[in-house]
């Protein structure tokens, strides 16, 4: 699957910088036996045990957002090996690094690094060796794989199939904290030669391997947070009466929140709310004062994340009401958005929410790219 995924990305990438040095306004490959598709994943599968290494070793050693000293110095090692110049730091640890001539036509390639705050249960030679850190979303299989097709490109430039310039983009702090509007604000995409082109993908467990897919219109949904504290009056497990348990609040919150999709949403419309964590307590004989719960709202459209936002912060405050807690409540506005905002903080939640991912029709049609380049 990454063997093939990475030949898509290599054909994709000389598609528009081929060795006339002309600027390519069609994805068509040219015809010549080095560069056809076939010699493409040939290139790819003859590498295929660098790939699978790199991505293991990066599997071990998971960091989280901005705090990737170690995964930023194992690619910055990976490419001063292959003789690639690149410019570091970018975005705290992000690298960016240069293949080519240096002029235009310029296409990026983009993968992220950052892991997530996840345990990794499977005993494997490369299970993560940080406990509570972990790579469940395949950004070390993305930044393998970039670092494969840098391999690949550095070799097609030296024998001279690569006239014009690519790009590589290892970007931080995917995982909820901006981190390409980071690099995008420290002029990565304007910076000469300007970047005509920009490629990134995401490996998909439902997909067959060796298949790439996409669609017009909305492909990625708006996602944002929500979080509340409901505060009562702690007391004895004993002398229940006695207190406000804000467990009573949550319990009604979080039946409540079933319901904004499940009894306001059409079955044919889209929409998500899931609560992904509850805490509170610390002893069993006393009912806290406080438990706060929060979680995710995704919406394909931003009308469509207004209503669900006004419909979660309804329940939060009337699941507040009926057992007489009061509630601080914080949801991140569509109003905000991550990838325009001027500040975004280094983490989630925050007051901004990521917008929807449309594509263009023309973005999301097949080609001659991805047919003969899955593997049999």
């Amino acid at each position: 699957g990454k063997v093939g995924t990475l030949a898509r990305m290599l054909a994709t990438t000389l598609a528009w910088a081929l060795p006339d040095g002309s600027k390519i306004h069609s994805t068509k490959l040219t015809s010549s036996a080095e560069l056809s598709p076939a010699a493409t994943l040939a290139s790819a599968k003859a590498i295929d045990n660098y790939t699978i290494t790199v991505r293991r070793e990066l599997h071990r050693i998971p960091e989280l957002l901005y705090d990737l000293q170690r995964t930023s110095a194992y690619v910055r090692e990976k490419l001063d090996e292959l003789g690639i110049a690149y410019q570091y730091p970018v975005a705290k640890e992000g690298i960016v690094a240069t293949i080519g001539s240096g002029k235009e036509p310029c296409v990026g390639l983009r993968a992220d690094m950052d892991a997530l705050p996840i345990h990794e249960e499977v005993e494997c030679p490369f299970r993560s060796r940080t406990d509570g850190k972990m790579h469940a979303c395949g950004h070390d299989a993305h930044t393998a794989m970039l670092l494969g097709a840098a391999r690949l490109l550095q070799e097609r430039f030296a024998a001279g199939q690569l006239h014009g310039t690519v790009k590589l983009l290892f970007q931080p702090a995917e995982e909820g904290g901006a981190g390409g509007l980071a690099m995008r604000l420290a002029g990565v995409l304007e910076d000469a030669p300007r970047i005509g082109r920009l490629f990134a993908l995401h490996v998909w467990p439902g997909l067959p391997s060796g298949v790439v897919a996409s669609r017009a219109g909305t492909i990625m949904a708006a996602a944002g947070f929500y979080h509340a504290e409901f505060v009562g009056h702690g007391g004895h497990a004993a002398m229940p009466h006695t207190t406000v348990d804000p467990f009573m609040c949550v319990a009604a919150a979080l039946q409540g929140l079933q319901t904004v999709i499940s009894r306001n949403l059409a079955p044919v419309e889209a929409g998500v709310v899931s609560t992904t964590f509850v805490h509170g307590g610390s002893a069993y004989n006393i009912i806290p004062g406080r438990v706060e719960l929060g979680g995710t709202i995704r919406s394909l459209s931003k009308e469509g994340y207004r209503f669900l936002h006004e419909k979660v912060e309804a329940v939060l405050r009337g699941a507040a009401a009926l057992g007489g807690c009061s509630v601080n409540a914080t949801l991140s506005s569509i109003e905000e958005d991550c990838l325009t905002a001027a500040v975004t903080p280094p983490g989630a939640p925050g007051p901004c929410t990521f917008p929807p991912t449309a594509n263009a029709e023309a973005d999301s049609r097949g080609s001659g790219l991805t047919r003969g380049l899955t593997p049999h």
